[in-house]
Order: structure tokens, then C-alpha cells, then sequence
């Protein structure tokens, strides 16, 4: 994005106005919330494996792993996403 609105070069198309920040923040939040919905599904193939497997296996343990990472991931996702859309409204 800072290389998009840089002027590197002085060339048109690197060239653009920094004080638009919701030319920033739009996409930007739009791939966090796609991000979410891959996140909730590697999720759910997480809690699959869990109940489908015994502790004796090696992806039973892979797979708690990825459940707490994932976890993590969903409420940093949506607490950034909270805050963009705060940040948005404020600014509008």
C-alpha cells in the first residue's frame, strides 16, 4: 500500500493522496474478514480431527495445537476488526 501511494519514481500510477485513509483501511479490512471466515473453517477441521481421533495419534496433537492458535487468531481478527470499523465511523 505505502508503495502504491510512494511516487516512486514519480510515476503516475505510485501516486496518490495519503490523507485518504479509507483508501488504506477498506481492502485492508476486507482481507480480514475473509481471513476470518478461513480461519473459522480451519477451526472447524480442527475440532473434526479432535473428536475423530485418539490421543495415540500424532495429528491429535497437531490438531489441539492448531485449535488454540486458531482461537487466538479469531479474537485478534475480530478485535482488529472492531477497532477498524470504530476507527471508521469515527473518522466519517
Amino acid at each position: 500500500m505505502r508503495l502504491l501511494c510512494s511516487g516512486f519514481l514519480n510515476i503516475e500510477a505510485l501516486k496518490s493522496d495519503l490523507n485518504n485513509w479509507k483508501f488504506f483501511l477498506v481492502p485492508l479490512n476486507t482481507m480480514a474478514n475473509f481471513t476470518i471466515i478461513f480461519t473459522l473453517i480451519q477451526l472447524a477441521i480442527n475440532i473434526f480431527v479432535i473428536m475423530t481421533l485418539t490421543i495415540a495419534d500424532d495429528a491429535f496433537v497437531f490438531a489441539i495445537l492448531g485449535l488454540f492458535v486458531n482461537m487466538t487468531m479469531v479474537i485478534l481478527q475480530i478485535f482488529k476488526h472492531l477497532g477498524v470499523k470504530t476507527f471508521l465511523i469515527r473518522r466519517s
